[in-house]
């Protein structure tokens, strides 16, 4: 699919999600948003906890774009993983990863426009870390972002 194409798709499907949420659930409040990079591509790193997070990550930071690590179970719906692929998802094997697991976030860290978002748990299930995010952030030569979540 041609990049301007899905550029786009990803503003546009993202802007309807943020209308969705912000029907059922009101605003998302924001705390330290100035602190994100507005020139320079990042690396956000944050806590998994909900299947949400990437989302809500998204949505705020809008009009910045991202690419996204996803397991490849998500993957086994076409539709759905079409739908994926537009906004940025790609599939990673998290039990046999690969060297794709890494070439793709360092391939666009440095040749493209997007940024790219990692939950270093590998799985909202864990709180241990993963070594990929420092091995991406070497290799691309770019920064971190923390970030959290807050339940109320």
């Amino acid at each position: 699919m041609p990049y301007i194409i899905m550029k786009t798709m990803y503003t546009f499907i993202f802007r309807i999600i943020h209308a969705i949420q912000w029907t059922v659930n009101g605003r998302i409040n924001v705390i330290g948003k100035e602190n994100i990079p507005k020139n320079q591509q990042f690396i956000l790193v944050a806590p998994h906890r909900t299947w949400w997070d990437p989302l809500w990550f998204a949505i705020v930071l809008l009009p910045q774009k991202f690419i996204f690590m996803g397991k490849k179970e998500l993957f086994k719906n076409k539709i759905f993983a079409k739908g994926l692929d537009m906004v940025g998802v790609f599939s990673v094997d998290r039990q046999n990863p690969g060297p794709s697991a890494i070439k793709i976030p360092v391939k666009e860290l440095k040749d493209g426009t997007r940024n790219f978002m990692i939950f270093p748990s590998g799985s909202r299930h864990s709180n241990k870390a993963k070594a990929g995010a420092v091995v991406i952030a070497k290799m691309s030569g770019k920064k971190f972002c923390q970030s959290f979540t807050k339940d109320h």
